[in-house]
């Protein structure tokens, strides 16, 4: 998860420094990967260190994802106005990951050290990666498709909506209207 956290923010703070469409692309399947990676691991670490609360805890990871996103699709636009500068805006989003990977390295440091030796990357006989197994990768498949569909759709919904004569302004609040039904509805789901 840590590798994961990495990549999403490292991709992300990239695209301060890329000035092509297929840079951003790139940065775009770095993301992609770590995020894909990031939900069958964390599902699973909720799972194992909150057991007694883990459906309440999954819930609140779905709704925080999806507050995420509308808060990325709401802020972008009005971060590019004021900061002028595309690479600017999108990079603006790794930083709640900095803030977050030394949150999450100091909650590793708390867990029981025989959690930590399960839950950190390893290269002892006691770490077992994950990816070897086939409920692994089914659940990280899962999660790379249900985050394609969702991200294609924040991605191009508001340029469909401009080409259909909408405003920028309007294109980003229906964004923000279609993450935010998002969290309701993954809390009932969940």
């Amino acid at each position: 998860m840590t590798f994961s956290l990495t990549l999403i923010g490292g991709s992300t703070l990239l695209r301060l420094f890329i000035h092509s469409a297929s840079l951003l692309f790139f940065t775009t399947l770095l993301s992609g990967v770590g995020i894909a990676m990031m939900g069958p691991l964390l599902s699973g670490f909720i799972k194992k260190h909150m057991a007694d609360k883990a459906p309440s805890m999954i819930a609140i990871y779905s709704m925080a994802l999806a507050l995420g996103a509308a808060l990325g699709s709401s802020l972008t636009s009005p971060l590019y106005e004021r900061l002028h500068s595309w690479q600017m805006s999108l990079s603006f989003w790794g930083i709640p990951v900095v803030l977050a990977l030394p949150l999450w390295l100091n909650m590793l440091r708390q867990l029981p050290s025989k959690s930590k030796l399960n839950s950190t990357v390893s290269f002892g006989k006691s770490f077992e990666p994950p990816w070897h197994k086939r409920k692994a990768w089914i659940l990280s498949i899962q999660f790379g498709m249900l985050s394609i569909v969702f991200y294609s759709l924040l991605g191009w919904l508001p340029l469909i909506l401009i080409g259909a004569g909408a405003s920028k302004l309007h294109a980003g609040l229906m964004v923000t209207l279609f993450a935010l039904i998002q969290i309701p509805s993954g809390a009932i789901v969940q």
